[in-house]
């Protein structure tokens, strides 16, 4: 579905962003602050695509919001990053694979109708809210992705702990 078929409601993106800053911890960054003008550019097809980042503030996980989202046709698209090395390339086998597949199995218990867990050593999620989404289902959405940030984080603090422990 091409993004064009998305209505361009400003009040459908701002009913997105609310609950994100309502529900959850999620910081937008400084740089991309302006959020009420990546709307209007939206709006009035100033810009075909906003994009908003979001940072954890107990994490240093991020969340980048796009909408609407390119090509699917849905309102929007939440994409929760956080990577143990930013120097860790995706791979399926060996320690990268392996930590892929811990951060989707961490995200696979939190999925919701709209979160999709992804097996990648930096990608641990993809939200895809729908244009007519579910407010309670957005809700626990937008809860899982700072959840699913928590506990990965957790899991990248015991490898850095084993890891150190091996160097002393």
């Amino acid at each position: 579905m091409d993004s064009g078929t998305v209505p361009r409601s400003g009040e459908l993106f701002r009913g997105i962003l609310r609950r994100l800053r309502s529900e959850t911890s999620w910081d937008v960054d400084p740089e991309f602050a302006r959020t009420e003008r990546q709307v209007a550019a939206v709006v009035d097809g100033e810009t075909r695509r906003g994009e908003l980042l979001y940072s954890h503030p107990e994490t240093g996980a991020r969340l980048t919001v796009r909408f609407p989202a390119p090509r699917t046709g849905h309102a929007a698209e939440l994409l929760l990053d956080h990577a143990l090395d930013d120097q860790l390339q995706h791979s399926e086998d060996g320690f990268a694979g392996e930590l892929g597949e811990a951060h989707r199995s961490i995200a696979g218990r939190r999925a919701t109708p709209y979160v999709e867990p992804v097996a990648d050593p930096s990608l641990l999620a993809r939200v895809r809210v729908p244009v007519e989404y579910d407010d309670a289902t957005l809700t626990e959405s937008v809860e899982a992705t700072e959840r699913i940030a928590v506990e990965c984080d957790r899991l990248h603090e015991e490898l850095s702990d084993v890891l150190a422990a091996r160097i002393e």
